[in-house]
């Protein structure tokens, strides 16, 4: 919602990535799906990307909602699987959405794989 605040905030996060030559986790989906499926991805993270020059490593999950309890142990099971990384070369800034809608359906495609392999018996 607040354009400069996104924008000096994603400049901090790729200074620091190319300072200390490190990782960050993030989610483009935000916190939001609370499991019960994939979401519109926002931006923020491919920006980032983009403008550090690092890949995506795109991470899926089998779904859990209805299936697994976050607040217990031991009462369910979900794949998580990490993905070959995503090359940001060749995006240019303009074809952010692009490299977002790309990576959203590699994981989109990988997901249903996922719920199929956890469901089989």
């Amino acid at each position: 919602e607040n354009k400069a605040k996104a924008a000096s905030t994603i400049g901090t996060v790729v200074d620091k990535i190319r300072q200390r030559n490190m990782s960050i986790w993030m989610f483009p989906e935000g916190t939001r799906s609370k499991g019960k499926g994939l979401l519109p991805f926002k931006t923020g993270a491919f920006h980032i990307a983009l403008q550090a020059g690092v890949p995506i490593v795109p991470i899926a999950c089998s779904s859990y909602f209805g299936q697994v309890d976050l607040n217990r142990w031991d009462n369910g099971e979900l794949i998580v699987e990490i993905m070959p990384p995503i090359s940001v070369e060749g995006y240019a800034p303009n074809q952010i959405r692009d490299l977002l809608k790309h990576s959203r359906q590699l994981i989109a495609e990988r997901i249903a794989e996922l719920d199929s392999e956890a469901r089989r018996p």
